[in-house]
């Protein structure tokens, strides 16, 4: 999933299992600005004032102290997104112990959140993050393994790079000089490739031997 599906996911869940009216998940920068959100039970109207969440007293004391905050009675004018709410529970998302992000719930009855409430909401927050900073990683992984293979592209010689596992993992067009396929090696392993006896990889690499590559890639 995208950070953005892994917060719609998240604020539907929270909603559906608790008692909830409705629910909000978003994710705040170094800089304290809102860069990602998602909710679940708003009106359209709700929804297009998402950036003054973050100044609500409920969301924001939970932001400031890293702590849940959950607020059984809701005092006029301290409401967030829901009008006329009754409840509120704020749950501050966690990395590397700085606040990245927050879960609100709000309903429309007062005492509607319970201790159970505060529990599965806080090892939602816990999941959430790990699943939002393992996309992000893989989406960094990917970036830079596009401006790899950019470089690569542009280099005359025909290149083939195998991992330590011994899988291909880039390879540039230039192999076609070697009658070679780019599509037919990426993701193969090298033990693979060099066991099809048709293909004779070894030699169209310039070696006398498989064992000579496999060889130079344990080194």
């Amino acid at each position: 999933f995208e950070v953005r599906g892994i917060c719609e996911l998240v604020a539907e869940y929270a909603q559906q299992s608790t008692s909830a009216t409705a629910a909000a998940m978003l994710l705040i920068n170094r800089g304290g600005q809102i860069e990602q959100w998602a909710a679940a039970g708003y009106s359209d109207d709700a929804r297009s004032r998402y950036k003054t969440l973050l100044t609500k007293r409920v969301t924001a004391d939970a932001v400031r102290t890293k702590t849940p905050v959950m607020i059984g009675d809701v005092q006029p004018g301290d409401e967030g997104l829901l009008p006329k709410a009754r409840a509120q529970l704020t749950m501050p998302i966690l990395w590397n112990e700085a606040v990245v992000g927050a879960i609100t719930l709000e309903s429309d009855q007062a005492n509607a959140f319970s201790e159970e409430d505060n529990y599965f909401v806080k090892q939602l927050a816990n999941q959430a993050i790990i699943a939002i900073e393992n996309a992000r990683l893989f989406r960094s992984v990917s970036e830079a393994r596009d401006r790899v293979q950019l470089i690569l592209n542009t280099v005359r010689e025909a290149l083939i790079l195998i991992s330590t596992a011994g899988e291909i993992v880039l390879v540039n067009p230039r192999v076609e000089m070697l009658g070679l396929n780019q599509d037919d090696l990426i993701g193969r392993t090298l033990g693979g490739l060099l066991g099809t006896s048709t293909l004779g990889l070894a030699g169209r690499l310039g070696f006398r031997t498989g064992s000579e590559i496999q060889r130079l890639v344990k080194e």
